[in-house]
């Protein structure tokens, strides 16, 4: 056996696969033999038996095979799992932390692009208070009629009058 075929998925998939195979037969044939068993010894009574002795003493023989049958039953679950584990835990990680690093980035990238659009709406508002950003020049003979009046100073003159 190649200890390095089971570093790679194809590799320990194909062993996980015999040792299920192998588990599950084990738990097929145990059961079988306990059915049989069972069967034999509940019909078998022996010198000195009282009602149910047979079916006691059965019971208490083939326990342990139905405990062999069991165990062999989980064995191949670990044997999935230990495939399951090794491929999400070990194989999948590089791709999983990249795409974890990308969507990190993706994230800082938008919350500085909100932070900058925030910032220009601020620094937008502020210029309107002031009346200085107003984008607009003035018509031609213009000159001597009065601007409109700054958002600043209409608030300015609304507090002047609430407090009349």
């Amino acid at each position: 056996m190649d200890i390095n075929a089971l570093f790679t998925d194809r590799g320990l998939r194909a062993w996980c696969d015999d040792r299920r195979d192998q588990h599950l037969e084990d738990a097929r044939q145990y059961g079988q033999l306990a059915d049989i068993l069972a069967r034999r010894l509940r019909e078998t009574s022996i010198e000195g038996d009282r009602l149910l002795s047979a079916w006691l003493r059965a019971r208490q023989v083939v326990r342990h095979l139905r405990d062999m049958e069991r165990v062999s039953r989980r064995a191949a679950s670990d044997a999935e799992a230990l495939h399951t584990s090794y491929r999400t835990r070990v194989l999948e990680l590089p791709a999983r932390r990249e795409a974890a690093a990308l969507a990190k980035d993706r994230r800082r990238d938008s919350r500085a692009r909100r932070k900058a659009l925030r910032a220009s709406t601020a620094r937008a508002a502020q210029q309107l208070g002031d009346g200085t950003a107003t984008g607009y020049t003035m018509a031609a003979g213009a000159e001597g009629q009065q601007s409109l009046p700054k958002v600043a100073d209409l608030f300015a003159k609304q507090r002047r009058e609430g407090a009349r």
